[in-house]
This record gives C-alpha cells, structure tokens and sequence, in this order.
C-alpha cells in the first residue's frame, strides 16, 4: 500500500518507482500496435471496392429490430437474412446509396454497403 503514496518522496524515488513502469510502456504501445494491424488486416480480408449505378437491385441486411417494419414473420428464428431487391435512387456518397422501399418500409432510406 505505501508503494503508492508520493506524499513524502522525494522526485529521485518517485523516479526511480517510476523507472520500470517507462519500461514496459513502449512495450505494451508496440503490442497495441501489433494488434491493431492484425485486425485491420482481417477486417480488409473480407472488404470489397464496389461500385452500384441508379436502377441497380440490391439487397439490404437489416438489424433484428429494424425487420418489423420490412416484414413481419411470426418466428424470428426463421426471420429472413437480407430484404429486397430494392432499386437504387441515387449516390448519395462514396459508399452510400438511397434506395426505393416499399412505402410501409419504417426505415431511413440510405444504406451504405459494407
């Protein structure tokens, strides 16, 4: 408990407590940063450079409580995967699109893909 209290120390023993602490601090950043590549580099493992045109069909994935309002199924374990096809309006951005519903559909109209 008393390692902790700095009250009565001098700076040369706070440095010195101090000192292995600087040691593992670039170590534990240069795991970090390890780490980081390793999952950006599975993350673009699976990422595609797609481009859509206006009056292209898609498909929309949509989250659990969004699907209510797309289709309402009496079993959720059965529920569908994605909606669709859905005709594209416009480009919205890089990688956003706004899309054609049905007009019961509750959800925003832009999607963008992943």
């Amino acid at each position: 408990m008393d390692k902790y209290v700095f009250d009565n120390k001098d700076p040369l023993e706070l440095k010195e407590m101090l000192q292995p602490r600087d040691l593992v601090l670039p170590q534990l950043k240069n795991n970090l940063m390890k780490a980081q590549q390793q999952m950006k580099k599975n993350a673009d493992r699976k990422r595609m450079d797609i481009e859509f045109n206006k009056g292209d069909m898609v498909l929309v994935k949509l989250q659990p409580y969004r699907q209510n309002s797309v289709a309402l199924r009496r079993n959720q374990k059965l529920r569908m995967r994605y909606f669709g096809p859905f005709p594209i309006i416009k480009k919205v951005g890089p990688i956003a699109y706004k899309l054609l519903p049905p007009y019961h559909v509750k959800t925003h109209h832009v999607f963008h893909y992943s």
